[in-house]
């Protein structure tokens, strides 16, 4: 069964057909050449983003929290990453895989609720300069 992110379902719910021809582009890699190329703008505003996450990773290393940053080569491997983590009592997981039965995304970062075992946590997600509860 094709799990579905949270982007997606919002896609749809705006734009449907902005979501067949990104399926479409999946499964039919070749038409990518189809696709409009990303502007200028549009990469200036990619890497500011990234760029503020760096900054806040940071930040959470100078208040004292514990920190790692999920890796894997694949969905899977990122959310047995996650989910480890989550064990191991991370204050702060970036780029966290979180998954249900028809549901996935991403957290910029998910932060540990104190007191909470063992998987208390709020997901967070940055956006400009604040920091926006996602749960």
């Amino acid at each position: 069964m094709k799990l579905h992110s949270p982007s997606e379902l919002i896609k749809f719910m705006e734009r449907p057909y902005a979501l067949w021809m990104d399926r479409y582009a999946t499964h039919f890699p070749e038409n990518l050449n189809l696709k409009d190329k990303t502007d200028a703008l549009a990469n200036i505003l990619q890497k500011r983003g990234l760029d503020h996450e760096f900054q806040l990773e940071e930040w959470f290393k100078e208040q004292g929290l514990t920190l790692i940053k999920i890796e894997g080569k694949n969905d899977t491997e990122k959310k047995e990453a996650t989910i480890l983590a989550m064990k191991q009592g991370f204050d702060v997981i970036v780029q966290a895989r979180l998954e249900t039965t028809n549901f996935m995304g991403y957290s910029d970062f998910l932060n540990k609720v104190p007191g909470k075992k063992p998987f208390g946590a709020i997901p967070l997600r940055s956006m400009g300069h604040e920091i926006i509860k996602t749960a």
